[in-house]
């Protein structure tokens, strides 16, 4: 489908960027109410949507909808699409304009307001639809214009939480700037699962003493011309003509997810020759003049075109995006190069054909022999697409992640009241406990409607009769250990360090065996359990808790566990199960449902704590989604339909082409 005006598509690269994502989603925006700067008519609003920088938390524009004439309650139809990951806090800013001109600068238009949100917060509110109440907030006057300006500094007052650095403002005491209305709706290639098998014919000979042992690397082009490693088939014993397994592996892991799209930037106008942001000539293929121009960029030098290019026109590009490797397999590592060659998901969805037996083609040898053809063939003998349910699918549906926290009370952490204890309450910083507590929950709360978590403790000794408890309530409330989001856990911590004594031994599997019962209640796919355990020391309790872990497998949960200190953890790693699935009694776990991860890995010497816990959060969330679907899967639970949005009504007033973006960046263009 094309849809170059309708559409904001930009891939953020930073330190932490270089996972697959879980999916694209396509954020649409709405607002209601908003405040009427022109005087004899309404306004006519433009939303511009920012992504904060991880690393630097500086704000980047990400894109602008159209927009819209005389209005109030705009509808915009153009889109923003993001890449979404479970596992990380994607700040999002979006801020309102009245515009006044055709000037692209935001300052010479009318600032309306402004909401700051999560990608998550989006995506796990009710139907993946957020309403926020626009604010005025902190802001500056523009020096030339007088006119109001969103405040975007740390220090402006608008975003601040004690272990973020953000800040968030309150708005204007009274003034009411209307609503702003986000809705998530996951891309449909994004869910795709290809599957597909591989043979090759009259492969290189590499071993001396027999033939060669080969196996396929598959490699997805990034955006900057690299490639990234996305599979790896089985390697087949002593043979030239090998026939490998089927395998299946996400579309978006092959390809991103982009079937389509090209970025084409017109540099030379004259002769019509298309050519990519670097300015690099795509492939051979010209275009004739007569192609549509949908938008002229006048921000940039030389202006930029933007173009719609049929989908046949594309074939006639040499430009590839799938690149396969052929090794020879050898015992210490140093596996022997064969030949390569690159392909698409178009060329290989054409199945098993004449289009799809490759060459392939060692570059040295093609190089210093004349005669040299190739170094075998590979062909392509099947390849099926099938949609598979996500973990969105069932957010979407209303499932409720159930976020619980269990931390160690034990004496090995040191007496709380001394600086060198773990549990030790600075007044200029978190602890090791309430820094890894918040890195996770500030991200899964929003998977929570009523924002409501157990938080129980192990390992101490409890007033009034000492005695020694591994699954109390931090609240002190036995009936209902939940707290108040992440902050009413942190608060509740904090009072039963002044109350408990800390003791031991380290047993989890209380704390597993609650969450279970728990668990077990709801199986029908509406909620899914999440435990967070934080602990110092070495497990004390290890054959209760693997079969604690067992017999929670088969229930809609998953075990996270953060270790803070320098001690060994040996054990947690055998309980993680990525290598050797745990098991207890001779019985396997159904499912790996555990992940752990030592806390000491992501501490930043420069002192740089946000950077090193959204690393934290990024690696102990990973796994959540897809262990959530494997339990779905399993039960053969599907999504429930996702819960109707109120009725709102549309705006009727005509949209225009939206001022040009001050970003140097080239207009993208989905084909």
């Amino acid at each position: 489908m094309e849809q170059p005006e309708d559409m904001t598509s930009l891939s953020e690269f930073d330190s932490l960027a270089g996972s697959i994502p879980a999916t694209k989603v396509e954020i649409t925006v709405s607002c209601r109410n908003l405040l009427d700067k022109d005087m004899f008519s309404k306004s006519d609003p433009l939303c511009v949507m920012y992504t904060q920088g991880m690393e630097n938390k500086q704000w980047r524009e990400f894109g602008r909808t159209e927009v819209i004439d005389n209005t109030l309650n705009p509808d915009f139809v153009r889109k923003f699409i993001v890449d979404y990951f479970f596992e990380e806090k994607q700040n999002l800013r979006f801020d309102l304009y009245d515009v006044d001109s055709k000037s692209p600068d935001l300052s010479k238009h009318d600032f309306l307001g402004q909401a700051f949100c999560t990608l998550g917060e989006i995506v796990g509110s009710p139907g993946s639809r957020l309403e926020k109440p626009l604010t005025i907030g902190a802001f500056s006057l523009n020096s030339r214009t007088g006119k109001p300006m969103p405040a975007v500094s740390s220090g402006s007052g608008l975003w601040m939480d004690r272990t973020t650095g953000l800040e968030a403002s309150g708005g204007v005491p009274g003034k009411k700037c209307g609503t702003i209305i986000l809705s998530a709706e996951e891309l449909s290639n994004c869910r795709d699962v290809a599957t597909m098998q591989f043979c090759a014919n009259k492969l290189d000979k590499k071993d001396f003493f027999g033939k060669s042992d080969p196996f396929l690397v598959f490699y997805r082009s990034n955006e900057d011309g690299t490639f990234t490693i996305c599979h790896k088939t089985e390697v087949m014993k002593n043979t030239l003509n090998p026939v490998w397994q089927t395998f299946s592996i996400p579309v978006r892991a092959l390809c991103n997810g982009d079937y389509d799209r090209v970025s084409l930037t017109s540099f030379s106008p004259s002769p019509g020759v298309c050519s990519l942001p670097d300015n690099r000539t795509l492939g051979c293929m010209r275009c004739p003049w007569s192609l549509d121009c949908t938008g002229i960029s006048h921000s940039v030098s030389p202006p930029q075109l933007q173009v719609q290019i049929p989908r046949g026109a594309l074939s006639k590009s040499p430009a590839r995006t799938i690149k396969v490797e052929v090794y020879d397999w050898d015992r210490d590592g140093s596996h022997d190069f064969i030949g390569e060659f690159t392909t698409s998901y178009r060329e290989l969805a054409r199945g098993q054909s004449q289009f799809n037996i490759y060459e392939v083609v060692n570059p040295k040898k093609k190089m210093k022999k004349k005669k040299y053809v190739n170094s075998g063939t590979v062909t392509l003998l099947s390849f099926a697409v099938e949609s598979e349910c996500t973990f969105l699918d069932y957010i979407k549906g209303g499932t409720q992640i159930n976020f619980t926290v269990a931390i160690d009370f034990t004496a090995s952490n040191g007496n709380p009241s001394q600086s060198t204890s773990l549990h030790y309450m600075s007044p200029y910083q978190l602890n090791a406990y309430a820094l890894a507590l918040t890195a996770v929950g500030e991200i899964i709360q929003h998977y929570d409607s009523d924002k409501m978590f157990p938080a129980l403790g192990f390992g101490a000794k409890l007033p009034p009769d000492g005695r020694v408890s591994h699954e109390f309530p931090l609240n002190g409330n036995q009936d209902n250990p939940s707290c108040c989001g992440i902050d009413g856990i942190l608060e509740a911590y904090h009072q039963s360090l002044r109350t408990v004594q800390l003791y031991g031994p380290t047993n989890f599997a209380p704390v597993v065996t609650h969450v279970a019962r728990n668990a077990a209640e709801v199986q029908d796919g509406s909620q899914y359990s999440v435990l967070l355990i934080i602990t110092d020391g070495v497990i004390s309790d290890m054959a209760q808790t693997k079969e604690a872990i067992v017999n929670a497998a088969k229930l809609p949960m998953s075990i996270i566990i953060i270790g803070v200190g320098q001690a060994e953890f040996d054990a947690m790693v055998e309980l993680d199960g990525d290598e050797v699935r745990i098991s207890s009694r001779g019985k396997l776990a159904e499912r790996d449902i555990v992940q752990f991860v030592p806390f000491r890995d992501y501490v930043d010497r420069t002192g740089n704590h946000v950077l090193s816990m959204a690393r934290l959060a990024r690696d102990v969330l990973a796994e959540i989604p897809d262990q959530l679907v494997s339990y779905m899967k399993a039960k053969g639970i599907r999504p429930r339909p996702a819960p109707e949005a109120p009725a709102s009504s549309p705006s009727q007033s005509p949209a225009r082409t939206p001022p040009a973006s001050p970003s140097p960046s080239p207009v993208h263009t989905h084909i």
